[in-house]
């Protein structure tokens, strides 16, 4: 059914046409080459029966010159069907996989938009849903939603910097913003440097709105975990 639905390119049609091309000329050749062998054109013109069987029996090897062609013809045609229809479904399997790719990022986007606008403690702006989405499946164009090990190494060094800090017990607010700002870009968040008690209320909603993603949409939590912040 697939088939009928296949248009073969102009390359695979050439191809065709040349082989029976062949087919004819050698058919050709082959009759000329025995009629010569034969010597009939020295012999008198005869339609009787007996003439007419004399002289096709030079010709027996046509049916087999034929069945050859045939068989052939038969195995050319299912290879390129073959091909076609394999590339037929490669290009709808790379469009099946882009639409689901699509579909899973913009559900990741609105999954972020809707907690952050509940929130109103950071703008839409500051997050790049779809470098998150990126960072997260590299491979979801693909069709294959693995959690990348590059995110979960981008989350462990968060998580690191948060362990530092708790145990710094006269925290550089500054140098800990100068370290967090950076990691929380790495996976699409963009914050600026603000006060303390500002810049502790927006990384506490950050930090909470990854651990929220990475439970409920990448099921890694139990994998990679962010360590409590005690120095708020």
């Amino acid at each position: 059914m697939l088939l009928k639905k296949i248009h073969f390119p102009p390359f695979y049609k050439i191809i065709i046409v040349l082989y029976f091309i062949i087919f004819f000329l050698n058919l050709l050749f082959y009759c000329f080459f025995k009629y010569i062998q034969a010597d009939y054109y020295n012999l008198d013109l005869c339609i009787t029966y007996n003439c007419l069987s004399y002289f096709f029996s030079a010709f027996d090897g046509v049916v087999e010159i034929i069945e050859f062609y045939v068989v052939n013809l038969f195995y050319l045609i299912s290879m390129v069907s073959l091909y076609v229809a394999t590339q037929h479904y490669i290009k709808s399997n790379i469009s099946t996989n882009m639409a689901t790719h699509i579909s899973n990022a913009n559900t990741f986007k609105s999954h972020i938009e809707e907690d952050v606008l509940r929130s109103n403690i950071v703008g839409l702006s500051a997050i790049d849903s779809y470098k998150w989405y990126n960072i997260v499946y590299p491979e979801s164009r693909n069709g294959f939603l693995l959690v990348s090990e590059n995110y979960k190494d981008k989350i462990k060094i968060i998580s690191k910097i948060i362990e530092e800090s708790n145990k710094d017990n006269k925290l550089d607010y500054k140098n800990h913003q100068s370290k967090m700002i950076p990691a929380l870009k790495q996976i699409g968040i963009e914050v600026g440097r603000s006060p303390r008690n500002n810049f502790n209320e927006t990384e506490q909603y950050v930090l909470k709105l990854i651990k929220k993603i990475n439970k409920e949409f990448c099921f890694v939590d139990n994998q990679v975990s962010i360590v409590e912040a005690k120095y708020y």
